[in-house]
């Protein structure tokens, strides 16, 4: 029986954009893979074939060729049928924690590898503690976090540690300003990634709970430990285009660090401290951030809170979230670019409370994250799992930079229009 990368969740907003680039990269013979479409509505599917193609600009591509499957999370049945014949599934379906677990399990099951698109550090992490044992028993990959969360961020840091290397030097701590830029028409997201977000921060209490369970591993990072900026509005320090910054509230961190932890235990790689911050424009935007985020933390406490953003999100985002999505045309405009300000130490010297003596800069830059850089990342998150080239030699529940520090994955998105650029 052959079997598929399958995409789980195609006819959702994101999943039709994963789907366009698997056809884009089958047009131009960069995919020689079979692959396939999953979810719950058949005539949903074949809507979601049209659009991708579409957008792929591919009107001669056979949509007629591509295996459909009908997959619903809450059906058990289902997951395993898709999972038998599945590879690998790239999950689409989120909120993660809601819909994630069972689509894991039916890989395990079935020895199916696994990637996704999710940004909740709760349900990752709450599948590492519960399922890596698993993994590894059944020589299954399970890769969470491979969009725009958060590729960027594991790869910059991968690709910045190469860097130093290549200079004689030891990467110890890295800060990220990550910067979006919309073009003319504006831009929005999708009311199904605002809803992923919700759930997110919904969930915090959840995520320090599994962390406690989980116990915290202690690994040495360098005893210089760089100052955090405000939790609130800061100057920005760097040319990233905008005068402000503040923390980012993404994965992120979360999910350098789970990847710092496993690379020391794969290879004794030193650990790297990250600091993430979120660039913004001005006063104006940084008085809106600051009042919708106060807005939307306290009511995703509470259920009726959850309803009223997720019923409403046009209104409690000031009109930067709607049902029907960001257009081709903002999409195109759409860039993002992440600064990160590396220090380190020369091989050898030693790592103590002094100021790190070498600095470099690395900027990623790429289009669109939400809905053209995420589909670019997870794709080739996908082929390098299937590949296998330079895999950990250890299975189990991975985050990105422990799954694909050894791989060409870094080539394979510059490739497809994602830079990692030196600047100093």
């Amino acid at each position: 029986m052959e079997k598929h990368i399958t995409v789980f969740g195609a006819s959702g907003f994101t999943g039709q954009f994963v789907v366009s680039e698997l056809i884009a990269l089958t047009k131009r013979g960069l995919l020689n893979r079979q692959w396939a479409i999953a979810g719950r509505t058949m005539s949903k599917l074949q809507n979601a074939l049209e659009i991708a193609k579409k957008y792929a600009d591919a009107k001669d591509f056979d949509i007629e060729s591509v295996p459909i499957l009908i997959a619903n999370s809450s059906d058990d049945n289902s997951l395993a049928n898709m999972a038998r014949h599945s590879s690998i599934i790239i999950n689409c379906v989120g909120p993660f924690s809601d819909h994630g677990e069972a689509v894991v399990e039916a890989c395990l099951d079935h020895h199916c590898h696994y990637v996704d698109i999710s940004g909740e550090p709760e349900f990752m992490e709450r599948i590492e503690g519960k399922y890596d044992a698993r993994a590894r028993d059944n020589n299954v990959y399970i890769v969470s976090a491979c969009g725009f969360d958060s590729i960027p961020a594991e790869m910059g840091i991968v690709r910045l540690k190469e860097v130093f290397k290549e200079s004689e030097c030891v990467l110890t701590a890295a800060e990220c300003f990550v910067s979006m830029k919309a073009g003319p028409s504006g831009g929005t997201i999708n009311s199904g990634t605002w809803d992923t977000l919700i759930q997110s921060f919904a969930r915090v209490g959840e995520l320090a709970r599994v962390r406690r369970t989980a116990g915290r591993k202690s690994i040495p990072f360098a005893s210089h430990k760089p100052p955090i900026r405000s939790s609130w509005i800061f100057h920005n320090p760097t040319d990233a285009g905008a005068t402000l910054a503040t923390r980012f509230q993404g994965a992120d961190a979360s999910v350098v660090r789970r990847s710092q932890i496993a690379l020391y235990s794969l290879y004794n790689e030193q650990p790297v401290r990250f600091n993430p911050y979120l660039t913004i424009p001005g006063i104006w935007a940084a008085f809106l951030l600051v009042m919708l985020g106060s807005v939307a933390m306290i009511l995703c406490k509470f259920s009726f809170g959850r309803y009223l953003l997720t019923s409403y999100p046009e209104i409690f985002s000031a009109g930067y979230v709607s049902k029907s999505g960001p257009t081709y045309k903002q999409m195109r405009e759409t860039t993002f670019t992440m600064l990160f300000k590396g220090e380190g130490y020369p091989l050898g010297a030693p790592m103590d409370q002094s100021r790190p003596s070498k600095q470099i800069t690395l900027r990623v830059s790429g289009p669109e994250p939400g809905y053209v850089t995420t589909p670019i990342c997870v794709v080739q998150s996908a082929l390098c799992v299937l590949d296998g080239d330079n895999m950990p030699p250890q299975y189990g529940v991975l985050p990105p930079a422990a799954a694909f520090s050894r791989t060409n994955l870094v080539e394979r998105l510059t490739e497809r229009g994602i830079q990692f650029t030196v600047e100093k």
